[in-house]
């Protein structure tokens, strides 16, 4: 099976972290051979007043599964069904007013059940101060994370946020 894919804009911003790009992992020629109808199993997210840190189990087209960690180590998890799919994520980026930094400040995962189309949220995570910091996004289709991040560290690990997507569906 093939797909088209394309790479979001940067949401946040870089902050001195260290870019990164899960498709392009793992090594020479660098890019991961994801399950293109079931590409992500879990997401994980440690927030407060903003996104400190995401991590992400892909799964393989070979049945096995990777799973990365960038910034903050995450304390929330979100599994998904084998027959779900992360439909968009809508969030908020750009500066926030008491880090004085642009950032990741809120993530929300819609998911589709492809089998019964129940859908359903996750989150939102972050904006734990509710100041709504940052301009809204939506990024329908994501298969894979980019990004800028500082790892381990407890707070403020993640940066920047891209997403690489498809452009047509599951």
């Amino acid at each position: 099976m093939s797909l088209s894919v394309i790479q979001t804009p940067l949401f946040g911003g870089v902050n001195g972290g260290t870019f990164f790009n899960d498709l392009l992992s793992g090594g020479w020629p660098g890019q991961l051979n994801l399950n293109l109808n079931h590409p992500i199993s879990q997401v994980s997210v440690a927030a407060g007043w903003e996104i400190d840190g995401i991590g992400i189990t892909y799964n393989l087209a070979n049945g096995s599964q990777v799973s990365f960690v960038h910034g903050s180590n995450p304390n929330t998890a979100v599994n998904l069904g084998a027959t779900e799919y992360i439909q968009s994520i809508i969030g908020r980026a750009g500066y926030q007013t008491y880090y004085k930094a642009s950032l990741v400040n809120q993530l929300t995962f819609v998911i589709v059940d492809n089998s019964t189309l129940a859908v359903r949220t996750a989150g939102p995570f972050g904006n734990g101060d509710e100041s709504n910091n940052g301009s809204p996004f939506t990024v329908s289709n994501p298969i894979a994370l980019s990004g800028y991040s500082t790892e381990g560290v407890s707070a403020l690990g993640l940066s920047g946020l891209s997403f690489v997507k498809s452009t047509g569906g599951f």
